[in-house]
């Protein structure tokens, strides 16, 4: 029972979107690195300047339900290193993240919170960004629903779905899993109006 009370007073609490697929879900292995690379595909001005944010996750379990993550977080064009620390809670089908993130640079935090059901080869993924940032409440967030599929090798997963409130649009996102916990994820947003290619590698120690 402490632990459901534990779920609601979290979420609550809770109450910037970048869904990915599963997006509510930690890694199940100790280390994450993720490198993203994104470019806009409309630009008002013409230009379309590529930006790389390198990531390096850390998990450690607290409990059968229960995990922290430590996250290091290096935007290589605007010279911003972001640390992060995700809580991530597992209840059955059901998972969470909340992100707490700090940016260097500006001194400002910000938080969120993603959602994943999976069951076998289908997902439904949320992503509520931006829920606290800049000092304000509910300032430019944005919150996506996904849903999801895999193949039954579960080689491809697939999402598609939208992004409403801030910047709102279309979104979806494709990965294939190479091998040895090696993956690479194109994402398209069209509220952003971004591309984002990645490589992703899960790893444990």
């Amino acid at each position: 029972m402490k632990k459901y009370l534990f779920i609601i007073v979290l979420m609550m609490l809770c109450v910037k979107a970048s869904a990915q697929i599963y997006d509510g879900k930690l890694p199940s292995t100790t280390w994450r690195v993720f490198m993203p690379i994104q470019t806009s595909y409309e630009s008002p001005d013409g230009k379309h300047s590529v930006t790389a944010a390198p990531q390096i996750m850390y998990r450690q379990n607290i409990a059968d339900w229960l995990a922290v993550e430590g996250v290091v977080n290096y935007n290589i064009n605007n010279e911003v290193f972001s640390p992060k620390i995700w809580l991530g809670i597992t209840v059955g089908e059901f998972a969470f993240i909340q992100r707490n993130n700090y940016n260097c640079k500006t001194e400002l935090y910000d938080t969120g919170l993603s959602g994943t059901w999976k069951h076998k080869l289908v997902g439904i993924d949320f992503t509520w960004d931006n829920i606290f940032a800049n000092k304000e409440w509910l300032d430019k967030d944005r919150l996506q629903f996904v849903a999801t599929f895999a193949t039954p090798n579960n080689k491809w997963n697939f999402n598609a779905g939208y992004s409403c409130r801030y910047k709102d649009g279309f979104v979806a996102n494709v990965r294939y899993n190479i091998q040895n916990g090696i993956r690479l994820q194109g994402k398209l947003d069209c509220g952003t109006k971004n591309i984002q290619c990645s490589c992703i590698w899960d790893f444990n120690n």
